[in-house]
């Protein structure tokens, strides 16, 4: 025991802080209770600082005592991952046993199960989250244990506030070998009654499986929107009973919940329930792993992108099929902006929530971080182009998974390309190759498959340009051919017919400088805008004179460094522009849109704020917009 007090040592936390945090484990801070006493939130100064954190006093009368205390800390200490509720210190003095955790402020899953506003793919999303997190305890990097939790059930499965599931309380876990097929346990049987697997009841054998099979109760929790015990005119009757009946009888759809079933694509719902039905299996071969489990219910997720596009006001996502021509931008109720303004930190902004988020950090060398890095948006991914030490890479991150991988498949890898997105396809066009050549050659990129396709090479050689959909067909305007000759012509591509057409004088605006940045456009509703960043001019192309009418001003402060640090994006409807507004004290991010449907009077836009963050940087490195 001396042993483990000081290899954990630096998590300890002293109860003097613990009751100051709780203010002495007053009722107000008490925000549950389970099998082991009570839980307090609090706010407490730990090894990684000082934030809001849940504070589980464990209660010698539930029966858990010093055996799993130290269980849960060993466990957590050893086994971290984005799904797994991280362990943040512990007290163990004057007969006080405690442990601090991250605070998961939504609570638990249970509570949520029947709630209407918990729409199907959060639900989804929660349970990929779960598995994730249950499948890593099976089969665990680095080291030769699994961990069988023992425990499974919706109430120990935490949300934090952006709706990520923690697996939680591992006080009863146990170690088992892994990379193994069949890992099992002769232990007395424990659990929560409705969740336990019958065989470990039956036979004290504890394998994986038995994970599985309390992870599928939870599943059809989650599907029918009650816990495992229900109380119906007094009688007790089991989910899995009810499920087992519905099921045989292929009337699974009578007791799914609520509204969530008039959502649901019937290939997502197949999927789903197929894989939670295999978890009760009474045979334990016939039991997935939980990365099956994983894969199928992404599967699912990605059949019900296919029926709706998300509904933004939870979701960032939204889908469609270029094949029909449907674009986000005529769908969208809210989108996902998505910027770098630190090195390395992709964050991200919704309008119509005013609500920031930042993504994980890129895995990718040092190199990566500090080089020009170029995005884009297609479908349900982030792509962020960038240079590694090897040479130039693409890492994407998605939605879906919520985890960044390296995109490979490119044929010729680039940087300060033109690029333009329609649904669930990317057109990349021109820029620099490896060995810092101007290249005319372009590439589609779909979303759907995750491969590349080499089209036709576009009439010149250009780099520094920008690109577009419009009409459903995609365009290349502006850059240059050399350090000194800027090019005005555009060029159209046919989808169908695989074919270029180069437009004389579609993009007049001449910097002719090195450091010029890309045309600054954007289209909403099929109409082409440019802003010409020398002028604050907002422009607009007439698609049959070939020329530009000037609309207004851009909004008074907005400034930049010949066109770079500026961003000129599509936003739904609006036109979007965000800039770093400076001060003496500091410097912040501003959002400003315009529709163009409103009016115009005297060259004057009526500009609306969307949102204003500080931030240390006074630089916009790169911007991408998802959803329209």
């Amino acid at each position: 025991m001396m042993h483990l007090v000081q290899q954990f040592e630096y998590l300890k936390i002293q109860l003097e802080a613990i009751k100051l945090a709780t203010n002495n484990f007053a009722n107000e801070n008490c925000i549950g209770r389970g099998g082991f006493g009570k839980v307090y939130k609090g706010e407490l100064v730990h090894y990684k600082g000082k934030e809001i954190v849940a504070i589980k006093r464990l209660d010698p009368v539930f029966g858990q005592g010093n055996p799993e205390f130290w269980r849960e800390i060993i466990m957590l200490s050893l086994y971290k991952h984005d799904n797994i509720v991280s362990l943040l210190g512990f007290c163990d003095e004057s007969d006080e046993k405690i442990l601090v955790y991250e605070y998961a402020s939504r609570r638990s899953l249970d509570s949520y199960l029947n709630k209407d506003d918990l729409i199907w793919i959060q639900r989804l999303n929660i349970c990929i989250g779960a598995a994730r997190g249950l499948a890593y305890l099976h089969n665990p990097f680095g080291t030769q244990q699994r961990v069988l939790h023992r425990d499974i059930k919706s109430s120990n499965i935490l949300l934090d506030e952006n709706w990520n599931a923690k697996i939680s309380d591992l006080g009863l876990s146990k170690f088992g070998p892994a990379n193994q097929d069949y890992t099992f346990l002769v232990t007395n049987g424990v659990g929560t009654i409705g969740y336990c697997d019958p065989l470990y009841m039956e036979t004290g054998l504890l394998t994986k499986e038995s994970d599985v099979y309390s992870f599928g109760v939870v599943l059809f929790e989650v599907l029918c929107g009650r816990l495992c015990i229900g109380n119906k005119n007094g009688i007790h009757r089991p989910l899995t009973g009810l499920v087992r009946q519905y099921y045989s009888q292929n009337k699974i759809k009578e007791i799914i919940f609520g509204k969530i079933k008039d959502e649901m694509n019937p290939k997502s719902l197949e999927a789903f329930t197929t894989i939670a039905y295999r978890c009760l299996s009474r045979d334990l071969e016939e039991r997935p792993l939980m990365t099956d489990i994983v894969s199928i219910l992404e599967s699912a997720l990605e059949y019900q992108l296919e029926l709706n596009s998300f509904d933004l006001k939870n979701n960032p996502i939204q889908s469609s099929s270029y094949e029909q021509g449907e674009t986000t931008q005529e769908k969208s109720s809210d989108v996902l902006v998505l910027m770098l303004c630190s090195i390395g930190v992709w964050e991200g902004f919704y309008p119509l929530r005013n609500k920031w988020i930042r993504l994980p950090t890129i895995p990718a060398d040092e190199c990566f971080k500090h080089s020009q890095q170029e995005s884009l948006a297609v479908g349900s991914e982030l792509l962020v182009f960038g240079r590694e030490l090897v040479g130039f890479v693409i890492w994407k991150y998605s939605f879906i998974r919520r985890q960044w991988v390296r995109c490979e498949g490119i044929n010729h890898p680039r940087c300060l390309f033109g690029s333009g997105t329609l649904g669930s396809i990317s057109i990349v066009a021109g820029g620099f190759d490896i060995n810092g050549q101007t290249i005319k050659s372009a590439e589609l990129y779909d979303s759907s498959t995750g491969r590349w396709e080499i089209l036709p090479d576009m009439h010149s050689p250009r780099r520094l340009c920008s690109s577009f959909f419009m009409d459903k067909k995609f365009y290349v305007i502006g850059g240059m051919t050399s350090s000194t000759d800027s090019l005005t012509c555009g060029e159209e591509f046919d989808l169908n017919a695989k074919h270029w057409r180069k437009i004389d004088g579609m993009y007049p605006i001449i910097v002719k400088k090195v450091a010029q940045a890309p045309p600054l456009v954007a289209v909403v509703s099929n109409e082409l805008y440019a802003l010409d960043y020398l002028s604050s001019m907002v422009k607009k192309y007439d698609k049959n004179k070939n020329t530009w009418d000037v609309l207004g001003r851009l909004p008074v402060k907005a400034s930049s460094m010949e066109g770079w640090s500026l961003v000129f994006k599509a936003c739904g409807d609006r036109l979007l522009v965000v800039y770093v507004q400076k001060s003496l004290e500091n410097a912040s991010i501003v959002l400003n849109s315009w529709s163009p449907k409103s009016r115009i009077e005297d060259g004057i836009l009526d500009w609306n704020v969307l949102g204003v963050k500080e931030q240390e940087s006074q630089f916009v490195y790169d911007c991408a917009v998802m959803g329209c």
